[in-house]
């Protein structure tokens, strides 16, 4: 196993077993497409569905290449269910047993259905691509490591892997989460974080009760989840202690045996109060900062629109517009919410690696009825946001050159 050093929507891991009902009637038809490691069940056309196949397989190697012969080759397509709608997503999982209802998307293991699922429509190709990421691990970890890895493990690598990103053609992992870091920064500063071997220790099952509570310790399941599992990845010496304590859980130790043979008691002290310091001077990824507030804007020029059938021609007429209005969005991810207003005037500027702060473009739209393009000139990848139509509706996404 080799490991070099988005908007979160909220997931779901269904795992179940013994009898489920039958499912009732459905008028949603899926077809059934084939690529080099997923069988695709859509109701996308065909262009539509191919595009995220492709992304899949993509993903698929760079998941086996990270763990190199850590478990077989499955020599068969995994199961890939890609809806046009929410309400359709919903409505198929519904009518095979499993309550996909505020979830973004979903990796199944029941007797009806087994697979990755989710949907595309209203959302940005970027979104889809990172739950599929995130989802896609749990199948592979499943199949390479197997059930008995831990939830903090298979939870961290997940979000590791959702932020990853592809640029000219190549994929880009260990990205920085700012939204995660300040959590994690905030709840170690003021002593609100989960303890560390209760985080290492915790069961799936108190995981999932925690989780599905409502709770608030749900966001630091995941932050901390991630984080931990990022500090691990970026030393060499705590690396290939990570991937002895992964194959030791591949070969059915318990989570407390494979822990004490990988990482020792006193050794754990030592790796607990590294990543404390590490968690709390570790700083956001310039690039995902820039994606989040390029999305930002991107929803604000499209509520223009949409409320007040404006477009802003500068982007000093769209943050007037926006401050005018008091806009303000909501990203929701694991168990937390950001909120973000444009009476924040950093939401009009990107950071850059120098330090000195960039300003955002915006150019004239691709064609009529589009909406303006949004660049960061200078950051590297640099990302602009575009737009297309589909079925009369605006949808934003991200490229990254």
């Amino acid at each position: 196993m080799t490991i070099p050093a988005a908007i979160a929507l909220l997931t779901a891991v269904v795992i179940a077993s013994g009898a489920a009902r039958a499912p009732s009637s459905t008028q949603i038809r899926l077809k059934t497409y084939k690529s080099r490691a997923y069988t695709i069940y859509s109701n996308l056309p065909i262009r539509q569905a191919k595009v995220f196949a492709n992304h899949m397989d993509g993903i698929f190697r760079e998941y086996k290449k990270r763990f190199e012969n850590f478990g077989p080759d499955l020599g068969k397509p995994m199961p890939l269910y890609l809806f046009e709608t929410q309400d359709q997503y919903i409505s198929y999982m519904r009518d095979r047993g499993v309550n996909a209802q505020n979830t973004g998307g979903m990796f199944i293991l029941t007797p009806l259905i087994q697979g990755l699922a989710t949907w595309t429509s209203g959302r940005s190709q970027m979104e889809t691509f990172s739950v599929l990421q995130h989802e896609g691990f749990h199948q592979f970890a499943l199949s390479h490591i197997g059930s008995n890895i831990s939830a903090w493990a298979n939870e961290g690598l997940a979000q590791y892997f959702e932020d990853g990103l592809v640029v000219r053609q190549q994929f880009k992992l260990g990205l920085v989460n700012a939204d995660r870091i300040a959590t994690v920064r905030a709840a170690l500063q003021n002593g609100t974080a989960m303890e560390f071997d209760d985080l290492l220790m915790m069961s799936n099952d108190d995981w999932h009760d925690i989780v599905t509570s409502g709770s608030a310790r749900a966001e630091l399941l995941y932050h901390q989840s991630w984080s931990v599992v990022y500090f691990l990845i970026s030393h060499d010496r705590r690396k290939a202690a990570f991937v002895r304590y992964l194959r030791l859980l591949r070969d059915g130790a318990s989570n407390k045996a494979a822990l004490e043979q990988a990482f020792g008691g006193a050794d754990r002290k030592r790796f607990a109060q590294a990543w404390k310091e590490f968690a709390i001077e570790q700083e956001p990824d310039t690039v995902t900062t820039t994606l989040h507030r390029l999305e930002f804007l991107g929803q604000g020029l499209r509520f223009l629109r949409e409320k007040y059938d404006v477009t802003p021609g500068t982007m000093h007429e769209l943050r007037t517009k926006l401050q005018q209005i008091n806009f303000r969005t909501i990203r929701s991810g694991h168990g937390y919410q950001v909120v973000m207003s444009a009476n924040d005037d950093s939401m009009f500027r990107f950071p850059r690696r120098s330090g000195a702060p960039g300003k955002f473009r915006l150019y004239r739209p691709q064609q009529t009825g589009l909406l303006p393009r949004i660049s960061a000139p200078g950051q590297n990848p640099e990302p602009t946001l575009i737009w297309s139509s589909i079925n009369g509706q605006l949808i934003h996404d991200v490229v990254l050159r």
